[in-house]
């Protein structure tokens, strides 16, 4: 009789650390919906030889505005430089409750992943030529949260690229010649990438160690006759983090 009370204990806390007992303050998924949301893009600056005959073929997903939640697939022929700028796109995401015994608690958004025809990072910027290189690179466009402009951002001398095209404070070649130096690892090296307040290394993509950024794509080249295709490292979405798992919050 006298072992009663340590069982009873020992089961307390071995429920308060395992999930599947009525006693423990453990997480658990009661509810997951699949929700769509219209969301900006990144730029994506490209520069090459410029031609009278457009030699450079995007196509890309966009809102659908007659079909909300669906995207359409728009394509265009250009000459560079260009800067390529989308109005937007409908991701779809997991919408995630998570309990606890003390009742609903927070919720995740979790992004899905979507390349295909339609889906939200559908695009393909293709190099017609035979014979001219292409260079592109990726500027971020400012996400709003709570009335204020937070980063990510890659900035120059502290000021964001984007503004610096946008203002036309430099031109789109003066912009790519700064993405050139950084990952060619030039002595000139100015250009730094913060997501929420972490400096990350643009060439390599390490986070003080972290592997989560590693081969991200923000400069790259695109060879005669030979297709930049969106992918998991290609980050078109204006999102506030380059985690797939990117919001939270209380109920």
């Amino acid at each position: 009789m006298k072992k009663a009370p340590i069982l009873i204990i020992f089961f307390t806390i071995s429920c308060s650390v395992f999930t599947g007992c009525p006693f423990g303050n453990y997480w658990v998924a009661s509810n997951s919906e699949t929700h769509t949301e219209l969301i900006g893009t990144n730029m994506i600056g490209i520069v090459g030889e410029p031609s009278d005959e457009p030699y450079i073929e995007i196509i890309y997903s966009v809102a659908d505005e007659s079909n909300p939640g669906f995207n359409r697939t728009e394509s265009i022929m250009i000459s560079p430089p260009y800067i390529f700028k989308n109005e937007g796109v409908y991701m779809t995401y997991e919408y995630i409750e998570w309990y606890n015994r003390r009742g609903p608690y927070r919720y995740d958004k979790m992004l899905v992943r979507d390349f295909n025809e339609g889906g939200a990072e559908h695009i393909r910027i293709i190099n017609h030529s035979t014979e001219k290189q292409v260079e592109f690179f990726l500027a971020d466009k400012p996400v709003i949260a709570f009335d204020d402009i937070y980063q990510p951002s890659i900035t120059y001398n502290n000021i964001p690229v984007y503004w610096l095209l946008l203002n036309q404070e430099k031109s789109i070649e003066e912009v790519n010649d700064l993405y050139r130096a950084e990952f060619s690892r030039s002595e000139t090296i100015k250009l730094i990438y913060y997501d929420i307040h972490r400096l990350i290394d643009l060439a390599e993509g390490n986070v003080l160690g972290m592997q989560t950024y590693k081969n991200t794509i923000f400069y790259g080249i695109i060879e005669p006759e030979t297709s930049l295709n969106g992918n998991p490292k290609l980050w078109i979405l204006a999102i506030g983090s380059f985690y797939e798992y990117f919001e939270a919050g209380s109920l």
